[in-house]
């Protein structure tokens, strides 16, 4: 009923899933002109700005560490080469843009998830919740052990307890993302004026 709502509301306008894909290309190409800018060391502070949401290069740069040193723990006799560092600096980017204007487009629609639904698909659903949290219960085969994870769900141990908060705000964020896909593929849309509006405040700027 409420993606009714929306569609209702949203009628004969361009489809979101073009917008986003616009800003992201060219959030994209205003990311590598500021790099090159400033240059890959960074001694200046530099954001970029969706809309009203600010990222800042510390932000940038911490995520990109962090990247960096997930790369070395999976394979630590890697080199990390300067065509490697450009990778993950544009994937991190990317990834900083998309999940931005994912949350604008969420937040926009009114889009909600209860925790009566992430619980369910935790309690009543674990075999098709993500594979990155099903992962963590797979025996030695590689087939989800049913058995383990109800095990698991009773633990009450500080990990246990981090663990499945982590697990509970992964299933919310899948959970919207699956909601705003839903409102996109029915054709859910936003104005020309709003096109224009995402794209121009899209910069990445010194300070």
């Amino acid at each position: 009923m409420q993606n009714t709502g929306i569609m209702n509301k949203m009628r004969d306008k361009m489809p979101l899933i073009i917008i986003i894909l616009i800003i992201a290309f060219l959030a994209t190409i205003v990311f590598e002109w500021g790099m090159n800018y400033m240059g890959i060391g960074g001694q200046t502070e530099a954001f970029g700005k969706i809309n009203d949401s600010e990222i800042s290069y510390q932000d940038f740069e911490r995520i990109v560490q962090q990247q960096i040193e997930q790369q070395r723990q999976q394979n630590p006799d890697a080199e990390i080469t300067d065509a490697n560092m450009s990778q993950i600096r544009e994937q991190v980017w990317n990834s900083l843009v998309n999940q931005t204007i994912t949350r604008q487009a969420i937040e926009k629609y009114g889009i909600t998830v209860s925790d009566r639904e992430i619980l369910d698909w935790i309690y009543n659903r674990p075999e098709t919740l993500p594979d990155q949290i099903k992962r963590n219960f797979m025996d030695s085969t590689g087939v989800f052990n049913a058995s383990f994870y109800q095990q698991a769900l009773g633990m009450k141990t500080p990990e246990a307890t981090q663990f499945w908060s982590q697990v509970e705000n992964y299933v919310r964020e899948t959970l919207l993302s699956e909601k705003l896909q839903a409102v996109i593929s029915e054709g859910a849309v936003v104005t020309e004026g709003d096109v224009l509006q995402n794209t121009e405040m899209i910069i990445f700027s010194q300070t």
